[in-house]
């Protein structure tokens, strides 16, 4: 059974030093929320409190929390996770039995804990996104029959930008890293982030399966219990698309974008397009190529696409807003309608 000493030491870790030893690329005292499909930095972290919430699935908690629920952990093994990572010493007695131990975390609530005998467990190490095994997947990309469907005849969206981007797709769940197991789920597009240079980053999936009765992906994805967008682990926020920049000639407008299937939305109507999925998770390093680019955007006709209009207008003040028509939620909508007029 780990002390009450312990328990305290753990509780009182600095929650933002804690969340990036779990690698979840803290920005600004937000992150992307990973408890749920989660597209825009909704958890907050509170160094006041020593604290965590999400304002969209309402998760919150302390340090020991947001170990527990990030590496699915129970008490005792977040505690020795926690501890080792940072290099405490922790003492176990060796106790074990169905009493169990009662504890108080940082956000006050009580749980019930059988304490138990564990394997040592590692200190926490940066983990690196097996560029090399993921570029085996979109060197030479592939559309299955569900990416097909989506991206030509729903998004209508051109072929040549869809091979221009590198889109692929899978069929059976795949391994994000060499002789690891499973981690895509299928069927599922895959969506590679490049640096200007070329060099791959990350690979991200967006779910394309449909539950019984033929709902869209959102859907089947909440009733599978699947997450409808992953990255590896050890992924950061980058922009998307970057190297078009190296296609835009002087004072050509380039079109910045919330997610990827806009950014192919505003390239299939003829324009060039960068996405930006949130501006508060990218280092100052990111937006320093576009600062003297003649910037557009339309924003998502919603609360989350306003804020991110707002925070990139802070960052990138010659950014120029285009209101999109009433009755569209995003260009993607708007491009549909574009090409359904003509």
């Amino acid at each position: 059974m780990i002390d009450k000493v312990m328990i305290e030491k753990l509780c009182s870790l600095p929650i933002e030093q804690v969340a990036d030893a779990l690698g979840m690329g803290l920005r600004w005292h937000n992150a992307i929320c990973p408890f749920h499909n989660d597209s825009h930095p909704s958890l907050h972290f509170s160094t006041s409190h020593n604290t965590y919430h999400c304002y969209v699935c309402g998760k919150h908690g302390g340090t020991i929390d947001l170990v527990m629920h990030r590496m699915n952990l129970n008490f005792h093994d977040a505690c020795c996770w926690l501890a080792r990572a940072f290099g405490l010493d922790i003492e176990d007695d060796g106790r074990t039995g169905d009493r169990g131990c009662r504890y108080e975390n940082s956000a006050g609530r009580f749980a019930d804990v059988k304490p138990r005998k564990v394997l040592p467990i590692e200190p926490s190490r940066p983990v690196a996104v097996d560029t090399e095994y993921l570029n085996l997947y979109v060197s030479h990309p592939v559309l299955n029959a569900e990416a097909e469907h989506f991206l030509l005849e729903e998004r209508r969206l051109r072929r040549e930008v869809i091979e221009w981007c590198h889109v692929s797709s899978i069929s059976d769940p795949t391994p994000c890293r060499r002789f690891g197991k499973p981690f895509y789920d299928a069927p599922s597009l895959l969506i590679p982030y490049y640096t200007r240079e070329g060099r791959l980053l990350s690979v991200q999936s967006r779910y394309l399966g449909t539950d019984e009765n033929g709902a869209g992906s959102k859907q089947a994805a909440r009733a599978k219990g699947v997450a409808r967008f992953k990255f590896p682990k050890g992924s950061e926020c980058h922009v998307y698309n970057l190297q078009i920049l190296n296609w835009l000639s002087p004072g050509e407008p380039l079109f910045i974008t919330e997610g990827c299937t806009d950014c192919w939305a505003m390239m299939s109507a003829g324009h060039k397009a960068i996405a930006i999925p949130s501006a508060t998770l990218l280092k100052e390093e990111d937006l320093r190529p576009l600062q003297d680019l003649d910037l557009h955007i339309f924003p998502d006709a919603d609360e989350p696409g306003e804020r991110l209009y707002l925070q990139l207008k802070d960052l990138l003040p010659r950014l120029v807003r285009h209101q999109l028509p009433k009755g569209c939620k995003d260009f993607s909508e708007y491009y549909i309608r574009l090409i359904g007029n003509n």
